[in-house]
């Protein structure tokens, strides 16, 4: 995103090239971007997230996707996961929505990937199992998946565990070691989250495997004869095999 200053807003912007790089073009803003950041609601404590940078990702018919942390869809109060598509390479794009799972929930640091066969998935953190509690803070990993980009399909990837207990980087910070990969038609989200360590140690990286969600289900629900587009929990077919974790400190 752009510094905010007294004649610019923050935005997305994104440079094409179709020259291998050689040469650019102008920016072509993706959005406006209006993040306010993490906090907890108990205690003030900052988190230091993802709120000045947003991840993109491109898929097998050239299609393009970004999220980022936006709060338009609380009325500025908190962060919701944006989420815009383009259909051709980047020139026009959709207009913002929100699809994290939880509503307000303050998400924060989404990141994005799409897998060969199209499949988008987007794995963030949100703090939806917090609690009046300025001690604690519960915080999870979720990832959401879509094959239309329209419809949206989230399951847990792990947590709660205690925000609280990360190191203080000009906020509560996990580190920048998040992202997202795929392997056939299974999502790996890599992450990091406390560990329940003494101090010196309370942080390590993690990775998960996440099978498919039932995309026959998934089309039933499109077509119209499931009572909503939201893919109820007993049609969801998701598992994760348990977190790899390094063997040493980091």
């Amino acid at each position: 995103p752009t510094t905010t200053t007294a004649t610019v807003a923050p935005a997305m912007l994104l440079l094409r090239s179709t020259d291998h790089g050689v040469t650019w073009s102008a920016p072509i803003t993706v959005a406006a971007v209006q993040a306010v950041g993490t906090s907890d609601a108990a205690s003030g404590r900052l988190v230091r997230d993802g709120a000045n940078l947003g991840s993109i990702a491109a898929g097998p018919r050239g299609e393009l996707v970004v999220v980022w942390q936006d709060s338009r869809f609380t009325g500025g109060r908190v962060d919701d996961i944006a989420f815009v598509r383009s259909a051709d390479g980047g020139l026009t794009w959709s207009a913002p929505a929100r699809i994290n799972g939880a509503p307000g929930a303050r998400a924060f640091v989404p990141v994005v990937h799409i897998r060969a066969d199209g499949v988008v998935g987007v794995a963030y953190y949100d703090l939806r199992n917090d609690l009046p509690d300025a001690r604690t803070l519960p915080a999870d990993l979720w990832l959401t998946e879509s094959d239309d980009g329209a419809t949206w399909h989230e399951i847990h990837v792990d947590g709660p565990f205690d925000l609280m207990a990360a190191p203080n980087a000009r906020g509560l910070f996990l580190g920048d070691y998040m992202g997202l990969a795929s392997a056939g038609a299974t999502f790996i989200p890599f992450y990091a989250r406390t560990n329940g360590a003494p101090a010196g140690n309370t942080t390590d990286v993690f990775a998960a495997r996440a099978a498919d969600l039932d995309t026959s289900a998934r089309s039933r629900a499109r077509r119209g004869s499931e009572p909503s587009a939201v893919i109820p929990a007993a049609t969801v077919r998701a598992t994760f095999a348990p977190p790899l974790a390094p063997t040493g400190p980091l």
